[in-house]
């Protein structure tokens, strides 16, 4: 089974997400979750690999609503460090 474009980019989204965090790179984690935040709205838009069903959405719905809150929270931290 091939892999989709849109799971890899999962993958890689919350790969550089960890590793902002494994750094403490607040512009790291704030450029991951910029990404997975438009995996989220990609996903609920078009679908995962073709299924558009509730579970999906849900799923992408969570993922993108944890992104916005660590971008938010990532770049308020680097604005209270300032």
């Amino acid at each position: 089974m091939v892999l989709s474009v849109v799971f890899i980019v999962l993958l890689f989204s919350w790969a550089f997400l960890f590793f902002g965090f494994y750094l403490k790179d607040p512009y790291l984690t704030m450029l991951a979750s910029i990404l997975n935040i438009a995996w989220g709205v990609y996903v609920v838009l078009y679908g995962f690999d073709g299924v558009q069903d509730w579970f999906t959405e849900a799923l992408a719905i969570v993922n993108a609503m944890s992104a916005c809150y660590i971008l938010v929270r990532a770049g308020w931290e680097e604005y209270k460090n300032i």
